[in-house]
């Protein structure tokens, strides 16, 4: 589905010189116009940060806790079709828990995450809960993606230029003219807003997690620069 924004035009036409200048002399006249478009993209992959959090007082303790967690978690994700290989690491940290009287450490924290690429979102409820199971205890993200996006987003831009080029074509006429050729064109940064899960803790429930992937809306901008001819 494609979903238009209202664009947002600047215009300058150039005042007329004297009559006795030829047509080469006389100054360009100009229409600005600036345009998005968004285009609504069905995802087609998930990525899950299972998060893992150990907590002791001695950090090489911590640490091999946080070690053996993990790895019951890639294990229990193999069945799904995960080998080890596809669920890196990501974000690992260490971080002491000071007594502020005492002012030294009294346990440390380690926490990273395992991320799990799911391509069936069929599935993406049912991966969180095995890793909850096997003792993953944060979501620390969700976010939906397409390998379609760089389609999309031309796809924007194709549109965007076409509404510039209509917006830009109703101000020539209003102005008692025709609209020239194309004379100028860029585009800006793009948006791509995903639905994503909130960091949150999670506790195992009897039904498997309920996930609705949404949309993922690519949004391009064009501004565009055409000769007026009066």
């Amino acid at each position: 589905m494609i979903r238009t924004f209202s664009a947002v035009l600047a215009v300058g036409l150039a005042p007329a010189l004297a009559s006795a200048q030829t047509p080469a002399e006389r100054p360009l006249r100009e229409i600005v116009v600036t345009a998005s478009r968004t285009v609504d993209l069905a995802p087609d992959y998930a990525v899950v940060h299972l998060g893992v959090e150990a907590r002791n007082g001695d950090a090489a303790r911590a640490g091999a806790d946080h070690a053996r967690i993990a790895t019951a978690v890639r294990e229990a994700l193999r069945p799904l079709g995960f080998p080890a290989e596809s669920l890196p690491t990501i974000g690992y940290t260490v971080q002491p828990e000071y007594d502020r009287e005492r002012n030294r450490p009294v346990a440390y924290v380690v926490r990273g995450a395992v991320e799990a690429r799911v391509h069936d979102l069929t599935r993406v409820g049912r991966v969180i809960d095995v890793a909850l199971t096997a003792g993953a205890n944060r979501v620390s993200g969700l976010r939906f993606e397409s390998t379609q996006q760089d389609a999309a987003r031309l796809r924007a831009v194709e549109l965007a230029v076409g509404a510039a080029r209509a917006e830009a074509e109703a101000i020539a006429r209003a102005a008692g003219g025709t609209l020239g050729s194309l004379l100028q064109a860029t585009t800006g940064d793009y948006a791509v807003p995903r639905r994503r899960a909130a960091t949150r803790e999670l506790s195992m429930a009897a039904a498997e997690t309920p996930i609705e992937p949404g949309t993922i809306d690519v949004t391009a901008t064009v501004t565009t620069t055409w000769e007026f001819v009066p």
